[in-house]
């Protein structure tokens, strides 16, 4: 059972790594947001990554759930 719990926790690990590779190449995919924020989901799981793109790269904000707390992280910067 707790092999199972690392093989998820590796699989989002390695989701979240290629958005995140994605975005710094091509800052512009997320579906804009308020405050200048763009949103773009994992693949597989039901998250998504809230970040800004800055001129040096971008800002990952937070990693949400899609379906609770839709404000979660909306006073972060």
């Amino acid at each position: 059972m707790e092999q199972a719990g690392l093989l998820v926790a590796q699989r989002f690990l390695d989701a979240f790594e290629r958005v995140a590779r994605l975005l710094v190449m091509h800052p512009g995919f997320g579906t804009p947001a308020a405050r200048g924020r763009r949103v773009f989901p994992l693949r597989v799981f039901p998250y998504s990554v809230v970040y800004r793109s800055l001129e040096a790269g971008i800002r990952i904000i937070v990693v949400r759930h899609q379906h609770r707390k839709p404000g979660y992280g909306g006073a972060r910067r």
